[in-house]
């Protein structure tokens, strides 16, 4: 079987459209400061799992340049949980193995 990790906290459907407000308020209050911060880090918090992650920054389609903030923002993302997450580690190494 394929191991899927699941993000913490993740909002139900019902919940999806106060958590996508949510989700720009965090990105804010975290100094994701520009629009592609902004929309990598909504992906990277609201996915279901880290394949939904990983799948949905693949059909953002970035450029080279554009791809680096992807990491950054996994960093910033992953360096502000209160304990390790390893759902960070996951969409981290699959992110490294397709490129």
């Amino acid at each position: 079987g394929q191991m899927t990790l699941l993000m913490p906290g993740r909002k139900t459907t019902n919940e999806s459209n106060s958590s996508s407000s949510n989700l720009m308020y965090l990105a804010t209050s975290m100094r994701m400061n520009t629009a592609l911060r902004k929309s990598i880090f909504c992906v990277i918090m609201g996915a279901d799992d880290f394949i939904d992650a990983y799948e949905k920054i693949v059909k953002m389609r970035l450029s080279t340049i554009q791809s680096r903030e992807v990491i950054r923002v996994l960093v910033r993302c992953c360096s502000s949980e209160a304990a390790y997450n390893p759902y960070y580690g996951y969409l981290a190494g699959k992110l490294c193995s397709n490129h």
